[in-house]
């Protein structure tokens, strides 16, 4: 990362295959109320016609600068804004989405008033024709670095573990990146941005438009690469032991990686060699990540734990029964 101005917003866009989406992403962004920013947008190597309308859109914006690189990923994207960027403070913008034009200043209003090193706002999530189908707002409010990272084991909102609809202090990301060819990066960094900042601020603007598309990563059909998702919860687990933060946070990212892993031993094809590699991989990580924590987990995480132990087939059971179960 450069050397900061105090006065500047960075705004962090990785590009990636969404040429019908971009245009609006951009433009969103050149309305911003707020000055100075500077737009980092980081095409990552798109085959699509993406990069031209970048290119074609910051030509005669000064506040934007276009950064192309070989396809990478979108981890390695985010890195590359980081890498370059020079604000006091920073936010992500996905490219498929778009924010109203106090984004910045409300979140910058936040973060300032309260003192904080993240502010969050609440979202609207859009689907493909432009019709809201949902609306997610906070109340305005603040919390300790160990309540906000109690909040991560709050799955029903998934608003606390994206990086994304967020305004952060540049320090926070000072040592810190994403990991770079892994699925579900958010939940790799969320933990250690919570527990960096001195107190994280909750506005009740709605200031961020999510895209619900079909050809999202999130949408995508799960494979052997979802089961990252056990490795983040492992390092969670992992880092609130190294870091004496003892609670929610550590107890629930526990038996997510417990339900995780199960998920992918109930729905991947185990008789493939790499699948079954993939798998032993992440059992490892559980057991390893549990026995250094099992001394603070909840009678629920341990039972779950023994019954995976015990066979992880029964397990399987178990689990396919719930899914069948939520339908």
């Amino acid at each position: 990362m450069m050397k900061t101005n105090n006065s500047l917003v960075s705004i962090i866009v990785p590009v990636y295959n969404v040429v019908k989406y971009v245009s609006r992403c951009l433009e969103s962004l050149a309305a911003q109320t707020y000055s100075p920013i500077e737009i980092i947008v980081v095409d990552d190597g798109s085959t699509d016609g993406c990069a031209k309308i970048c290119d074609d859109f910051a030509r005669d914006k000064e506040q934007f600068t276009v950064i192309h690189q070989f396809n990478a990923g979108l981890s390695a994207a985010r890195n590359t804004g980081l890498n370059y960027c020079h604000g006091k403070y920073i936010t992500f913008v996905d490219s498929d989405d778009s924010v109203e034009p106090d984004f910045v200043s409300e979140l910058l209003k936040c973060i300032t008033e309260k003192r904080a090193d993240i502010a969050v706002c609440g979202i609207d999530v859009l689907n493909e024709s432009g019709k809201k189908v949902d609306h997610q707002v906070f109340r305005p409010h603040v919390l300790t670095s160990f309540e906000a990272m109690d909040c991560l084991a709050k799955r029903e909102n998934g608003l606390y573990t994206v990086v994304w609809n967020k305004l952060y202090s540049s320090n926070l990301w000072r040592d810190l990146r994403f990991p770079e060819g892994r699925q579900h990066e958010d939940t790799f960094v969320m933990h250690r941005l919570y527990h960096q900042a001195n107190c994280v601020a909750f506005t009740d603007k709605v200031l961020y438009n999510y895209l619900l598309r079909s050809q999202s990563i999130m949408h995508k059909e799960y494979g052997v690469s979802n089961l990252d998702e056990v490795e983040a919860f492992c390092d969670r687990v992992d880092y609130c032991r190294e870091q004496g933060v003892i609670g929610a946070c550590m107890d629930t990212a526990m038996y997510f990686a417990i339900g995780a892993l199960a998920h992918g031993y109930a729905v991947l094809d185990c008789k493939d060699g790499e699948i079954q590699r993939r798998l032993q991989e992440c059992r490892t990580l559980v057991f390893y990540a549990y026995e250094g924590s099992k001394h603070w987990l909840s009678r629920k995480t341990k039972l779950v734990m023994f019954i995976f132990r015990l066979s992880p087939w029964l397990f399987v059971g178990f689990y396919r029964i719930h899914l069948l179960m939520k339908k």
